[in-house]
């Protein structure tokens, strides 16, 4: 025991020297310890939100209803989505999603390549909230809607908002947008079944 208390009083000397070396000496004689100032120096400073310049990944999902009655299907979505403020509050985005479409009578699945211009209207730590629009591809391995074609185009509108979670910088998003599947007549009148609903959709976004 007496060996394991010198031992702590060594280093317990050992520390009060070396802080006493760094420490500025008053005129006093006093010797004062900043251990406040090393606290704020080793902070970093939180990244601006929505400045001019700033990169983001976003992963996301989300699920969307259909609206007709003749229609009882859901689409389920997962996402990732890089994107870049080109000036401040507008986002340009580029977003890959997977699709797995629950419809009668042939549910399948499809991958989905969008480009989606963003503005943040209101960005105010730590809240954003904003409106979007962009426009999608649709590649499925079966038609979309059933009697339909398995190539599509895929508009959206919506508004949303985004929470910072952390001093890093990290974000959550929820909104809801119009969620529209159709082949734009490109295989004519008679082949062109849409599909109009409402998506929520929600993301967890970083900084990178």
């Amino acid at each position: 025991m007496q060996q394991l208390f010198s031992a702590m009083l060594t280093i317990g000397l050992s520390a009060a020297t070396s802080l006493a070396a760094d420490a500025p000496v008053l005129p006093s004689g006093e010797i004062k310890f900043d251990l406040q100032g090393r606290d704020e120096a080793a902070t970093e400073p939180m990244p601006a939100f929505g400045m001019a310049g700033e990169t983001r990944l976003t992963i996301g999902t989300g699920i969307a209803f259909e609206i007709e009655e003749s229609d009882d299907s859901t689409d389920f979505n997962l996402n990732i989505a890089w994107s870049r403020f080109l000036v401040d509050d507008w986002e340009f985005r580029v977003e890959l999603g997977g699709w797995y479409f629950d419809q009668n009578p042939d549910p399948t699945w499809g991958v989905n390549p969008n480009v989606i211009i963003r503005w943040h209207f209101i960005n105010t730590d730590p809240w954003s909230v904003y409106a979007d629009a962009g426009m999608g591809l649709l590649f499925a391995a079966d038609d979309v809607p059933s009697g339909g074609s398995s190539i599509d185009f895929m508009p959206r509108v919506g508004v949303g908002v985004t929470r910072r979670i952390n001093t890093r910088g990290d974000r959550l998003e929820f909104g809801v947008r119009w969620h529209h599947i159709s082949n734009a007549r490109a295989i004519g009148d008679s082949n062109n079944p849409d599909r109009d609903g409402a998506m929520l959709y929600a993301g967890f976004s970083f900084a990178l």
